[in-house]
């Protein structure tokens, strides 16, 4: 029982500190000179309608008048590959989530699963209130490590007001796409965050958000 315990203790260490956003764990050498490889995001676009509708539907949630500006995210998707224990350790709170919503298809959580092995590079298709900007990893490396979010902050946020770096996952969906499932984080700060679970349901042909699951926060 301590062992199960110390294992889930390291598991939200381990969450808090990795939750800078997936295109800092892509920056590996700061030389400017250095030119990024978009190879292996050639073929690996989210083009898909549904993920962005449902992206400006939880966007919209979370930004209200008082909250308007431009959004910032990062433009390389979270993926289990980076954040593998974050996703995979926590099926059976995910799923006891999708299940307290009167929700009883397996094939939701697995598709999201299949549809987070890898990293997708996500385009700005949103339809949001506020404008958008993707934090590509040229962006990424112009901020540099040591002072990432002082340099994030002096660029894109407010005088009175802190803006956030969000970090979302490839949508997933049951095999009918009747509901449809989402991982989100929001950074501003070393230890300043959350990442959280939301589900979607689709009716009369648009999607519409149910509920969120708060699966760790700083």
């Amino acid at each position: 029982m301590n062992n199960i315990i110390m294992k889930f203790l390291l598991l939200i260490l381990l969450m808090q500190i990795t939750m800078i956003d997936c295109c800092m764990k892509n920056v590996v050498n700061e030389n400017l000179e250095e030119d990024i490889d978009y190879t292996q995001y050639e073929n690996n676009i989210v083009s898909d309608n549904d993920d962005y509708e449902i992206y400006s539907v939880l966007l919209n949630g979370y930004y209200d008048e008082e909250n308007s500006g431009i959004i910032v995210i990062d433009e390389i998707t979270a993926c289990l590959g980076e954040d593998y224990y974050e996703f995979f350790h926590l099926k059976e709170t995910i799923n006891s989530f999708i299940e307290e919503n009167g929700i009883n298809d397996s094939s939701l959580f697995n598709n999201f699963y299949v549809a987070n092995l890898i990293s997708y590079r996500l385009l700005n298709r949103f339809s949001v209130t506020d404008s958008i900007f993707l934090l590509t990893l040229k962006d990424c490396k112009k901020l540099g490590k040591q002072h990432f979010w002082k340099n994030f902050h002096k660029k894109y946020s407010k005088k009175h007001r802190w803006n956030s770096l969000f970090d979302l996952s490839r949508v997933g969906f049951n095999d009918d796409r009747t509901y449809a499932l989402v991982y989100c984080s929001w950074g501003c700060d070393t230890m300043a965050g959350a990442g959280f679970i939301s589900l979607f349901v689709k009716k009369e042909g648009k999607w519409y958000w149910i509920a969120d699951k708060v699966i760790w926060e700083t």
